[in-house]
């Protein structure tokens, strides 16, 4: 059985309070992920650059995407949404949110009639694109 009389050999905060840390440990925070990844010399993407890798994914073949998924020196990330471009179920999900955030959703117009009067309605998205 342990010591239960350990703690009168501590030679801790009873004699040193300032070193009592009173709220607990400090949090890891984005900034400090962040700080670590430029130290190592990650860059971040642009929305240019997963633009351009999105519509790059679009024209590869079967054979190029598994030599792809397979290099271990690719992102991470990009290696799990071509496996996800693997999977049946998840395929057309990722297809048609990517195809509408490349090239814009398609315009949707619906008719309202209140007592008579039009009301017309577009729904676009949130940057402002129509779709075109």
């Amino acid at each position: 059985m342990p010591r239960q009389d350990i703690y009168k050999d501590a030679k801790g905060f009873d004699k040193h309070p300032e070193n009592i840390n009173r709220t607990g440990q400090n949090r890891k925070s984005f900034s400090s992920f962040n700080l670590r990844c430029k130290e190592r010399g990650i860059e971040q993407v642009t929305k240019k650059v997963f633009f351009e890798t999105i519509s790059y994914l679009m024209n590869l073949t079967n054979e190029e995407m598994k030599d792809t998924l397979i290099d271990k020196d690719n992102p991470q990330w990009l290696r799990w949404l071509i496996q996800d471009l693997g999977d049946k179920t998840l395929r057309s999900k990722i297809m048609a949110d990517y195809r509408d955030w490349t090239f814009g959703k398609a315009e949707q117009k619906s008719e309202i009639a209140l007592g008579g009067e039009k009301l017309n309605i577009i729904i676009s998205r949130a940057d402002g694109n129509k779709g075109e």
